[in-house]
């Protein structure tokens, strides 16, 4: 890594770190250039908004999903391949943007997130969607 994406770090490790505020709901972490999500971030644990798109995230971390508050997660244009089984956890998340990222497969943990209402998976490569996965239409939508 060079010093940019270090310094970028370090930035975002003193943005969290200034905002260690046990009652912060959002937080916007976009074109951070980041390469991993903080630890710092689970101190975090009234976050219903996060923020994280264009960075250069290839994967999630376990840490990232004890955030349990979280209501939306903006991932988009990042290299995520895969949505961890830790994601489960993440029972009250109704939104998320994984748009822009390296996703080949929607696998199980995606029929984990039973709350979501709205997934945003435009712009990868899906090859395959796992059975788990039923796609539900509310009788109050219009279909």
């Amino acid at each position: 890594m060079g010093n940019g994406a270090g310094k970028h770090s370090n930035e975002v490790e003193a943005l969290i770190a200034k905002h260690d505020d046990p009652e912060l709901t959002r937080l916007d972490l976009r074109s951070k250039n980041l390469t991993h999500v903080p630890e710092d971030i689970t101190h975090l644990q009234k976050l219903t908004w996060l923020n994280l798109p264009g960075n250069a995230l290839v994967a999630l971390p376990d840490h990232l999903f004890k955030l349990t508050a979280l209501k939306t997660l903006r991932l988009l244009g990042n290299r995520i391949e895969t949505l961890p089984d830790s994601a489960k956890s993440l029972q009250n998340l109704a939104s998320l943007d994984l748009s822009k990222n390296d996703f080949k497969e929607i696998n199980d943990a995606f029929g984990s997130l039973t709350n979501l209402t709205d997934l945003n998976l435009h712009w990868n490569l899906i090859e395959t969607v796992r059975s788990c996965i039923s796609f539900y239409h509310s009788p109050h939508d219009g279909r």
